[in-house]
């Protein structure tokens, strides 16, 4: 019983560890200031003159977010920042939750590496795919 006690409770440990770590390391890789790219101002009705960056500052499981944009509507211009905390769930999730809000919003990401995500954000009603470069 002793010998079959020991690897199994080691199985248990290690499931548990990589399963804490696959939000860590994609925390990591999120730390930074991303921008949208081209195609994906296009997907969104953006010029491709626009601006638009997130900047990821993580903290633990989460962490702050910027969300930077400036282009032209109508030939006005439209520029703001966006600030809050995100929170990193199960299935390769980030939870946004802007400062002075209750309001969550969900971006998907569906995939990434330490230079390139591509995310399913929600654009009006529907999803849409977009992708960023890490600078």
């Amino acid at each position: 019983m002793k010998k079959i006690l020991f690897p199994v409770v080691a199985f248990v440990l290690l499931l548990t560890a990589a399963s804490c770590s696959k939000e860590s390391k994609l925390n990591k890789k999120l730390d930074g200031t991303w921008t949208l790219d081209n195609s994906s101002k296009t997907t969104l009705g953006l010029p491709s003159t626009a601006v638009f960056e997130y900047t990821f500052t993580k903290d633990g499981d989460g962490g702050t977010f910027r969300n930077y944009f400036k282009f032209d509507f109508l030939g006005f211009p439209v520029e703001d920042t966006l600030t809050g905390t995100y929170t990193l769930i199960e299935d390769e999730k980030i939870v946004l939750t802007e400062s002075g809000t209750t309001e969550k919003d969900t971006i998907s990401i569906t995939a990434y590496s330490s230079t390139n995500m591509t995310c399913s954000v929600k654009d009006d009603s529907t999803y849409v795919s977009v992708s960023m470069t890490k600078k």
